[in-house]
Protein backbone atom coordinates (compact mmCIF):
# COMPACT_ATOMS: atom_id res chain seq x y z
CA UNK A 1 0.00 0.00 0.00
CA UNK A 2 0.79 3.50 -0.52
CA UNK A 3 1.81 5.83 2.40
CA UNK A 4 -1.91 8.03 2.28
CA UNK A 5 -3.41 4.55 2.05
CA UNK A 6 -1.72 3.15 4.96
CA UNK A 7 -2.46 6.79 6.71
CA UNK A 8 -5.94 6.52 5.84
CA UNK A 9 -6.58 2.70 7.50
CA UNK A 10 -4.83 3.74 10.54
CA UNK A 11 -7.09 6.58 10.73
CA UNK A 12 -10.33 4.54 10.51
CA UNK A 13 -9.29 2.00 12.76
CA UNK A 14 -7.83 4.47 15.35
CA UNK A 15 -11.27 5.30 14.97
CA UNK A 16 -12.42 1.81 15.86
CA UNK A 17 -10.49 1.74 18.69
CA UNK A 18 -11.28 5.46 19.97
CA UNK A 19 -15.34 4.13 21.00
CA UNK A 20 -14.51 1.17 22.45
CA UNK A 21 -11.58 3.05 24.20
CA UNK A 22 -13.53 5.57 25.45
CA UNK A 23 -16.32 3.35 26.69
CA UNK A 24 -13.81 0.88 28.75
CA UNK A 25 -12.75 4.30 30.09
CA UNK A 26 -16.20 5.40 31.27
CA UNK A 27 -17.31 1.93 32.00
CA UNK A 28 -14.65 1.12 34.21
CA UNK A 29 -15.25 3.89 36.86
CA UNK A 30 -18.94 3.65 36.56
CA UNK A 31 -19.34 -0.21 37.70
CA UNK A 32 -16.12 -0.31 39.90
CA UNK A 33 -18.21 2.99 42.20
CA UNK A 34 -21.14 0.91 41.96
CA UNK A 35 -20.65 -2.70 42.55
CA UNK A 36 -18.12 -4.07 45.14
CA UNK A 37 -14.60 -5.64 44.92
CA UNK A 38 -16.28 -9.55 45.90
CA UNK A 39 -18.68 -9.03 42.39
CA UNK A 40 -15.98 -8.09 40.40
CA UNK A 41 -14.15 -11.22 41.90
CA UNK A 42 -17.07 -13.64 40.36
CA UNK A 43 -17.32 -11.64 37.36
CA UNK A 44 -13.41 -12.22 36.68
CA UNK A 45 -13.38 -15.87 37.37
CA UNK A 46 -16.52 -16.87 35.37
CA UNK A 47 -15.10 -14.36 32.58
CA UNK A 48 -11.48 -15.92 32.76
CA UNK A 49 -12.59 -19.06 32.68
CA UNK A 50 -14.75 -18.60 29.58
CA UNK A 51 -11.69 -16.76 28.35
CA UNK A 52 -10.16 -20.07 28.19
CA UNK A 53 -12.95 -22.05 27.19
CA UNK A 54 -13.09 -19.52 24.16
CA UNK A 55 -9.60 -20.08 23.59
CA UNK A 56 -9.26 -23.67 23.60
CA UNK A 57 -12.59 -24.44 21.46
CA UNK A 58 -12.32 -21.13 19.09
CA UNK A 59 -9.49 -19.81 18.60
CA UNK A 60 -7.28 -21.78 16.89
CA UNK A 61 -10.49 -21.93 13.99
CA UNK A 62 -9.69 -17.70 13.82
CA UNK A 63 -6.37 -18.56 13.69
CA UNK A 64 -6.84 -21.04 10.62
CA UNK A 65 -9.05 -17.72 8.83
CA UNK A 66 -6.36 -15.33 8.90
CA UNK A 67 -3.55 -17.81 7.97
CA UNK A 68 -4.91 -19.47 5.05
CA UNK A 69 -7.69 -17.03 4.15
CA UNK A 70 -5.12 -15.20 1.06
CA UNK A 71 -4.19 -18.43 -0.28
CA UNK A 72 -7.90 -19.61 -0.59
CA UNK A 73 -8.48 -16.37 -2.10
CA UNK A 74 -5.61 -16.96 -4.45
CA UNK A 75 -6.79 -20.03 -5.83
CA UNK A 76 -10.18 -18.02 -5.97
CA UNK A 77 -12.01 -21.02 -3.36
CA UNK A 78 -12.46 -18.67 -0.22
CA UNK A 79 -16.38 -20.05 0.19
CA UNK A 80 -14.34 -23.68 0.49
CA UNK A 81 -12.49 -22.09 3.67
CA UNK A 82 -15.65 -20.83 5.16
CA UNK A 83 -17.27 -24.14 4.72
CA UNK A 84 -14.97 -25.94 6.50
CA UNK A 85 -14.48 -23.35 8.89
CA UNK A 86 -18.35 -23.26 9.86
CA UNK A 87 -17.92 -27.60 10.82
CA UNK A 88 -14.86 -26.54 12.92
CA UNK A 89 -17.25 -24.08 14.99
CA UNK A 90 -20.29 -26.45 14.63
CA UNK A 91 -18.12 -29.21 16.63
CA UNK A 92 -16.49 -26.91 19.16
CA UNK A 93 -20.11 -25.46 19.83
CA UNK A 94 -21.30 -28.77 20.99
CA UNK A 95 -18.24 -29.02 23.37
CA UNK A 96 -18.67 -25.86 24.63
CA UNK A 97 -22.57 -26.63 25.64
CA UNK A 98 -21.42 -29.85 27.52
CA UNK A 99 -18.35 -27.90 29.42
CA UNK A 100 -20.99 -25.03 29.98
CA UNK A 101 -23.74 -26.84 31.16
CA UNK A 102 -22.04 -29.25 33.56
CA UNK A 103 -20.20 -26.24 35.25
CA UNK A 104 -23.67 -25.09 35.65
CA UNK A 105 -25.20 -28.33 37.13
CA UNK A 106 -22.65 -28.28 39.53
CA UNK A 107 -22.58 -24.95 40.56
CA UNK A 108 -24.73 -23.54 43.56
CA UNK A 109 -24.18 -19.81 43.53
CA UNK A 110 -26.94 -17.66 42.36
CA UNK A 111 -24.92 -15.19 40.48
CA UNK A 112 -22.19 -17.97 39.54
CA UNK A 113 -25.26 -19.39 37.35
CA UNK A 114 -25.97 -16.72 35.68
CA UNK A 115 -22.85 -15.82 34.75
CA UNK A 116 -22.51 -19.05 33.31
CA UNK A 117 -25.44 -18.90 31.32
CA UNK A 118 -25.23 -14.97 29.53
CA UNK A 119 -21.36 -15.53 29.29
CA UNK A 120 -22.21 -19.08 27.09
CA UNK A 121 -24.51 -17.06 24.66
CA UNK A 122 -22.19 -14.00 24.21
CA UNK A 123 -18.98 -16.62 23.62
CA UNK A 124 -20.76 -17.81 20.89
CA UNK A 125 -22.54 -14.80 19.24
CA UNK A 126 -19.08 -13.01 20.01
CA UNK A 127 -17.04 -15.65 17.85
CA UNK A 128 -19.49 -15.10 14.89
CA UNK A 129 -19.29 -11.48 14.66
CA UNK A 130 -15.44 -11.32 15.33
CA UNK A 131 -14.70 -14.09 12.60
CA UNK A 132 -16.83 -12.08 10.52
CA UNK A 133 -15.19 -9.17 11.25
CA UNK A 134 -11.86 -10.94 10.39
CA UNK A 135 -13.07 -11.37 6.81
CA UNK A 136 -13.16 -7.74 6.96
CA UNK A 137 -10.09 -6.56 8.33
CA UNK A 138 -8.56 -9.10 5.63
CA UNK A 139 -10.12 -7.44 2.92
CA UNK A 140 -9.03 -4.29 3.95
CA UNK A 141 -12.83 -2.09 4.25
CA UNK A 142 -11.46 0.01 7.43
CA UNK A 143 -14.43 2.46 7.57
CA UNK A 144 -17.20 -0.93 7.49
CA UNK A 145 -14.77 -2.83 10.88
CA UNK A 146 -15.17 1.12 12.39
CA UNK A 147 -18.67 1.62 11.88
CA UNK A 148 -19.32 -2.01 13.48
CA UNK A 149 -16.76 -1.97 16.36
CA UNK A 150 -18.05 1.50 17.48
CA UNK A 151 -21.66 0.96 17.31
CA UNK A 152 -21.12 -2.28 19.46
CA UNK A 153 -19.38 -0.47 21.76
CA UNK A 154 -21.51 2.11 22.47
CA UNK A 155 -24.89 0.08 22.35
CA UNK A 156 -23.83 -2.55 24.89
CA UNK A 157 -22.63 0.08 26.86
CA UNK A 158 -25.99 1.83 27.51
CA UNK A 159 -27.48 -1.99 27.20
CA UNK A 160 -25.86 -2.32 30.52
CA UNK A 161 -26.45 0.66 31.97
CA UNK A 162 -29.89 0.62 31.40
CA UNK A 163 -29.87 -3.26 32.89
CA UNK A 164 -27.81 -2.33 35.88
CA UNK A 165 -29.27 1.36 37.25
CA UNK A 166 -33.17 1.16 35.34
CA UNK A 167 -33.30 -2.26 35.76
CA UNK A 168 -31.89 -3.23 38.69
CA UNK A 169 -29.91 -6.37 37.35
CA UNK A 170 -26.61 -7.71 39.48
CA UNK A 171 -23.26 -7.39 37.99
CA UNK A 172 -24.52 -10.00 35.10
CA UNK A 173 -25.65 -7.15 33.21
CA UNK A 174 -22.04 -6.29 32.30
CA UNK A 175 -22.37 -9.57 29.83
CA UNK A 176 -26.07 -9.42 29.18
CA UNK A 177 -25.28 -5.98 27.29
CA UNK A 178 -22.68 -7.67 25.20
CA UNK A 179 -24.62 -10.67 24.37
CA UNK A 180 -27.60 -8.62 23.04
CA UNK A 181 -26.18 -6.40 21.02
CA UNK A 182 -23.89 -9.11 19.50
CA UNK A 183 -26.83 -10.91 18.88
CA UNK A 184 -28.56 -7.99 17.33
CA UNK A 185 -25.12 -7.55 14.92
CA UNK A 186 -25.16 -11.34 14.23
CA UNK A 187 -29.05 -11.24 12.65
CA UNK A 188 -27.78 -8.19 11.08
CA UNK A 189 -24.87 -9.22 9.11
CA UNK A 190 -26.75 -12.13 8.27
CA UNK A 191 -29.10 -10.84 6.88
CA UNK A 192 -26.77 -7.29 4.96
CA UNK A 193 -23.86 -9.20 4.64
CA UNK A 194 -21.64 -6.54 3.06
CA UNK A 195 -18.43 -8.45 1.99
CA UNK A 196 -21.31 -11.22 0.41
CA UNK A 197 -19.33 -14.32 2.43
CA UNK A 198 -20.34 -17.45 1.14
CA UNK A 199 -20.09 -20.90 2.52
CA UNK A 200 -19.38 -24.55 0.66
CA UNK A 201 -19.29 -27.57 2.17
CA UNK A 202 -16.29 -30.25 0.62
CA UNK A 203 -15.89 -33.20 2.57
CA UNK A 204 -12.32 -33.20 1.42
CA UNK A 205 -10.48 -34.74 4.20
CA UNK A 206 -6.96 -33.44 2.83
CA UNK A 207 -8.16 -29.52 3.72
CA UNK A 208 -9.25 -30.71 6.96
CA UNK A 209 -6.19 -32.15 7.45
CA UNK A 210 -3.98 -29.27 6.45
CA UNK A 211 -6.22 -27.12 8.30
CA UNK A 212 -6.82 -28.72 11.89
CA UNK A 213 -3.04 -29.59 11.93
CA UNK A 214 -2.09 -25.62 11.92
CA UNK A 215 -5.49 -25.05 13.78
CA UNK A 216 -3.63 -27.34 16.75
CA UNK A 217 -0.61 -25.37 16.89
CA UNK A 218 -2.07 -22.45 16.86
CA UNK A 219 -4.26 -23.38 19.43
CA UNK A 220 -1.24 -24.18 21.48
CA UNK A 221 -0.02 -20.99 20.95
CA UNK A 222 -2.69 -18.72 22.14
CA UNK A 223 -3.77 -21.24 25.44
CA UNK A 224 -0.08 -19.96 26.24
CA UNK A 225 -0.78 -16.47 25.66
CA UNK A 226 -3.97 -16.41 27.36
CA UNK A 227 -2.50 -18.26 30.34
CA UNK A 228 0.61 -15.22 30.19
CA UNK A 229 -2.41 -12.47 30.89
CA UNK A 230 -4.96 -14.41 32.87
CA UNK A 231 -3.95 -17.70 34.66
CA UNK A 232 -2.59 -15.24 37.70
CA UNK A 233 -5.91 -14.59 38.56
CA UNK A 234 -6.37 -18.01 39.87
CA UNK A 235 -3.22 -17.78 41.57
CA UNK A 236 -4.38 -14.52 43.30
CA UNK A 237 -7.90 -16.33 44.31
CA UNK A 238 -6.10 -19.14 45.86
CA UNK A 239 -3.45 -16.97 47.65
CA UNK A 240 -5.76 -13.71 48.64
CA UNK A 241 -9.26 -14.43 47.86
CA UNK A 242 -12.18 -12.58 45.77
CA UNK A 243 -11.64 -8.84 46.11
CA UNK A 244 -7.87 -9.22 45.57
CA UNK A 245 -8.89 -11.13 42.43
CA UNK A 246 -11.51 -7.85 41.54
CA UNK A 247 -9.06 -5.51 42.23
CA UNK A 248 -6.56 -6.29 40.38
CA UNK A 249 -8.76 -7.95 37.22
CA UNK A 250 -9.96 -4.30 36.91
CA UNK A 251 -6.87 -2.63 36.89
CA UNK A 252 -5.40 -5.07 34.65
CA UNK A 253 -7.85 -5.03 32.41
CA UNK A 254 -8.18 -1.02 32.17
CA UNK A 255 -4.10 -1.08 31.82
CA UNK A 256 -4.17 -3.31 28.86
CA UNK A 257 -6.56 -2.28 26.79
CA UNK A 258 -5.27 1.68 26.88
CA UNK A 259 -1.80 0.07 25.21
CA UNK A 260 -3.40 -3.14 23.23
CA UNK A 261 -6.52 -0.82 21.36
CA UNK A 262 -3.69 1.08 19.50
CA UNK A 263 -1.43 -2.05 18.71
CA UNK A 264 -4.70 -3.77 17.17
CA UNK A 265 -5.02 -0.15 15.31
CA UNK A 266 -1.69 -0.43 14.29
CA UNK A 267 -1.85 -4.79 12.99
CA UNK A 268 -4.69 -3.63 11.40
CA UNK A 269 -3.62 -1.27 9.31
CA UNK A 270 -0.97 -3.30 8.18
CA UNK A 271 -2.45 -6.67 8.34
CA UNK A 272 -4.03 -7.15 4.79
CA UNK A 273 -0.75 -5.89 2.55
CA UNK A 274 1.51 -7.78 4.68
CA UNK A 275 -0.27 -10.61 4.98
CA UNK A 276 0.01 -10.74 1.02
CA UNK A 277 3.81 -9.90 1.27
CA UNK A 278 4.45 -13.18 3.52
CA UNK A 279 2.69 -15.55 1.60
CA UNK A 280 3.70 -14.73 -1.30
CA UNK A 281 7.85 -14.14 -0.84
CA UNK A 282 8.85 -14.58 3.12
CA UNK A 283 12.60 -12.76 2.40
CA UNK A 284 11.02 -9.95 0.58
CA UNK A 285 8.78 -9.07 3.63
CA UNK A 286 11.75 -8.17 5.66
CA UNK A 287 12.12 -4.62 3.97
CA UNK A 288 8.33 -3.50 4.77
CA UNK A 289 8.59 -5.23 7.78
CA UNK A 290 11.75 -3.66 9.34
CA UNK A 291 10.41 -0.56 8.79
CA UNK A 292 6.47 -1.65 10.48
CA UNK A 293 8.72 -2.49 13.42
CA UNK A 294 10.49 0.21 13.67
CA UNK A 295 7.44 2.74 13.30
CA UNK A 296 6.03 0.61 16.03
CA UNK A 297 8.93 0.80 18.70
CA UNK A 298 8.98 4.35 18.06
CA UNK A 299 5.02 5.29 18.75
CA UNK A 300 4.70 2.47 20.95
CA UNK A 301 7.99 3.26 23.46
CA UNK A 302 6.64 6.58 24.44
CA UNK A 303 3.17 5.59 24.66
CA UNK A 304 3.96 3.33 27.41
CA UNK A 305 6.41 5.63 29.46
CA UNK A 306 4.13 8.49 29.02
CA UNK A 307 1.14 6.32 30.54
CA UNK A 308 3.54 4.90 33.25
CA UNK A 309 4.62 8.09 34.45
CA UNK A 310 0.75 8.85 34.90
CA UNK A 311 -0.34 5.72 36.29
CA UNK A 312 -1.54 7.48 39.74
CA UNK A 313 -3.66 9.96 37.79
CA UNK A 314 -5.42 7.31 35.55
CA UNK A 315 -6.14 4.89 38.61
CA UNK A 316 -7.58 8.30 40.51
CA UNK A 317 -9.95 9.22 37.43
CA UNK A 318 -11.04 5.74 35.99
CA UNK A 319 -11.44 3.58 39.06
CA UNK A 320 -13.39 3.60 42.34
CA UNK A 321 -11.59 3.96 45.40
CA UNK A 322 -11.51 0.00 46.33
CA UNK A 323 -9.65 -0.30 43.34
CA UNK A 324 -7.05 2.90 43.02
CA UNK A 325 -3.98 0.95 45.56
CA UNK A 326 -3.64 -0.97 42.63
CA UNK A 327 -2.10 1.41 40.48
CA UNK A 328 1.77 0.75 41.32
CA UNK A 329 0.86 -2.37 38.85
CA UNK A 330 0.33 -0.20 35.80
CA UNK A 331 3.70 0.22 34.56
CA UNK A 332 4.43 -3.42 34.76
CA UNK A 333 1.05 -4.36 32.13
CA UNK A 334 1.47 -1.18 30.05
CA UNK A 335 4.95 -2.58 29.07
CA UNK A 336 4.10 -5.96 29.30
CA UNK A 337 1.32 -5.02 26.55
CA UNK A 338 3.73 -3.81 24.57
CA UNK A 339 6.39 -6.46 24.74
CA UNK A 340 3.16 -8.76 23.53
CA UNK A 341 2.72 -6.50 20.26
CA UNK A 342 6.27 -6.56 19.83
CA UNK A 343 6.10 -10.19 19.67
CA UNK A 344 3.68 -10.23 16.95
CA UNK A 345 6.33 -9.23 14.08
CA UNK A 346 8.14 -12.68 14.90
CA UNK A 347 5.17 -14.36 15.24
CA UNK A 348 3.99 -13.54 11.41
CA UNK A 349 7.10 -14.70 10.64
CA UNK A 350 6.95 -17.87 11.89
CA UNK A 351 3.84 -18.42 11.01
CA UNK A 352 4.33 -17.79 7.03
CA UNK A 353 7.61 -20.24 7.51
CA UNK A 354 5.57 -23.14 8.52
CA UNK A 355 7.42 -22.84 12.12
CA UNK A 356 4.20 -22.79 14.03
CA UNK A 357 5.42 -25.98 16.17
CA UNK A 358 8.45 -23.97 17.71
CA UNK A 359 6.33 -20.82 17.77
CA UNK A 360 3.88 -22.68 19.96
CA UNK A 361 6.74 -24.71 22.08
CA UNK A 362 7.88 -21.04 22.91
CA UNK A 363 5.03 -19.79 23.80
CA UNK A 364 4.21 -22.95 25.99
CA UNK A 365 7.32 -22.28 27.33
CA UNK A 366 6.22 -18.95 28.18
CA UNK A 367 3.00 -19.43 29.86
CA UNK A 368 5.08 -22.44 32.01
CA UNK A 369 7.28 -20.00 33.37
CA UNK A 370 4.89 -17.06 34.05
CA UNK A 371 2.69 -19.65 36.07
CA UNK A 372 6.18 -20.78 37.86
CA UNK A 373 6.95 -16.72 38.60
CA UNK A 374 3.29 -16.52 40.19
CA UNK A 375 2.92 -19.58 42.42
CA UNK A 376 6.36 -18.71 43.50
CA UNK A 377 6.11 -15.19 44.05
CA UNK A 378 2.39 -14.08 44.69
CA UNK A 379 1.87 -15.76 47.70
CA UNK A 380 4.96 -14.43 49.40
CA UNK A 381 4.96 -10.68 47.93
CA UNK A 382 1.52 -9.98 47.27
CA UNK A 383 -0.90 -9.76 43.85
CA UNK A 384 1.47 -6.73 42.15
CA UNK A 385 4.12 -9.41 41.25
CA UNK A 386 1.90 -11.21 39.02
CA UNK A 387 2.13 -7.75 36.54
CA UNK A 388 5.60 -8.04 36.98
CA UNK A 389 5.89 -11.79 36.42
CA UNK A 390 4.00 -11.40 33.08
CA UNK A 391 6.44 -8.52 31.87
CA UNK A 392 9.52 -10.88 32.96
CA UNK A 393 8.42 -13.39 30.87
CA UNK A 394 7.24 -11.07 27.95
CA UNK A 395 10.93 -10.05 27.81
CA UNK A 396 12.09 -13.09 27.98
CA UNK A 397 10.04 -14.49 25.11
CA UNK A 398 10.85 -11.31 23.05
CA UNK A 399 14.89 -11.91 23.80
CA UNK A 400 14.55 -15.47 22.58
CA UNK A 401 12.45 -14.90 19.06
CA UNK A 402 15.06 -12.08 18.28
CA UNK A 403 17.96 -14.38 18.72
CA UNK A 404 16.06 -17.26 17.41
CA UNK A 405 14.50 -15.31 14.00
CA UNK A 406 17.76 -12.82 13.45
CA UNK A 407 16.77 -11.95 10.14
CA UNK A 408 14.37 -9.32 11.36
CA UNK A 409 16.81 -7.60 13.44
CA UNK A 410 19.46 -7.38 10.73
CA UNK A 411 17.12 -5.87 8.51
CA UNK A 412 15.77 -3.10 11.93
CA UNK A 413 19.15 -1.96 12.47
CA UNK A 414 19.62 -0.57 9.13
CA UNK A 415 16.65 2.12 10.47
CA UNK A 416 18.08 1.74 13.87
CA UNK A 417 19.52 5.75 13.81
CA UNK A 418 16.44 7.07 12.91
CA UNK A 419 15.27 6.48 16.24
CA UNK A 420 18.58 7.70 17.97
CA UNK A 421 17.34 11.39 18.66
CA UNK A 422 13.75 10.24 19.49
CA UNK A 423 15.24 8.00 22.41
CA UNK A 424 17.71 10.64 23.51
CA UNK A 425 14.23 12.85 24.16
CA UNK A 426 12.61 9.86 25.64
CA UNK A 427 15.24 9.06 28.34
CA UNK A 428 15.87 13.05 28.78
CA UNK A 429 11.89 13.67 29.80
CA UNK A 430 12.06 10.47 31.95
CA UNK A 431 14.70 12.36 33.96
CA UNK A 432 13.34 15.69 34.14
CA UNK A 433 10.19 14.12 35.25
CA UNK A 434 11.23 11.93 38.21
CA UNK A 435 13.37 15.22 38.93
CA UNK A 436 10.45 17.36 39.00
CA UNK A 437 7.93 14.34 40.36
CA UNK A 438 10.02 14.79 43.88
CA UNK A 439 8.63 18.18 44.44
CA UNK A 440 4.84 16.80 44.21
CA UNK A 441 3.92 19.13 41.37
CA UNK A 442 -0.28 19.96 40.90
CA UNK A 443 -1.89 18.56 38.54
CA UNK A 444 -2.37 21.42 36.82
CA UNK A 445 1.36 21.37 36.48
CA UNK A 446 1.78 17.72 35.72
CA UNK A 447 -0.75 18.29 33.11
CA UNK A 448 1.13 20.85 31.13
CA UNK A 449 4.29 18.47 31.81
CA UNK A 450 2.62 15.88 29.74
CA UNK A 451 1.72 18.02 27.03
CA UNK A 452 4.97 19.75 26.70
CA UNK A 453 6.78 16.07 26.74
CA UNK A 454 4.33 14.42 24.38
CA UNK A 455 4.62 17.72 21.61
CA UNK A 456 8.02 17.72 21.92
CA UNK A 457 8.74 13.84 20.95
CA UNK A 458 5.86 14.34 18.40
CA UNK A 459 8.20 17.07 16.48
CA UNK A 460 11.35 14.77 16.90
CA UNK A 461 9.22 12.37 15.62
CA UNK A 462 8.13 14.11 12.55
CA UNK A 463 12.13 15.07 12.07
CA UNK A 464 13.07 11.57 11.91
CA UNK A 465 10.94 9.95 9.50
CA UNK A 466 10.18 6.76 11.97
CA UNK A 467 6.70 6.78 11.06
CA UNK A 468 6.54 3.30 8.74
CA UNK A 469 4.75 4.80 5.72
CA UNK A 470 8.65 6.57 5.10
CA UNK A 471 10.09 3.07 5.18
CA UNK A 472 7.86 -0.04 4.15
CA UNK A 473 8.28 -0.69 0.70
CA UNK A 474 5.67 1.37 -1.47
Amino acid sequence: KSGQSLFRDFSWYLLSSFFPLLVGFVKTPVFTRHFGTEDFGNLGIVQVTFSYLGMLLFSWIASILWRYYQKYKLEKSPELLFGNLMIFFGISLILLAMGSGSWYALETKPLIRTLILVSFGHLIFSQLVMGYLVVVRLEARARLYTIIQSVRAILSFLTSLYLVFVQGQSISALITGLLLIDGLFLVLLALWNPIRLRFRFSPSSSNWKELFSYGMGGLVMNLSILSLNLSDRYVILASEGLSSVGIYDQVYKISQLSVMALVTVFFNTINPGLFKELERDLNSSLKSMSGYLLGFVGLGLPLVVYLSMFSEEISNVLLGAAFRGAHAIMPFVFFAAFFQGLSNFWELRMKFSDRMRLLSQVFLAGALINLFFNLWLVPLYGYHWAAISTLITYVLLVSFLCVRDRDLIRAFYGHMHKLRNPLLVLVLQVIIFAFVDNFEPSMPVRIAIGLIFVLSYGWIVKNSSILWKNNAAK
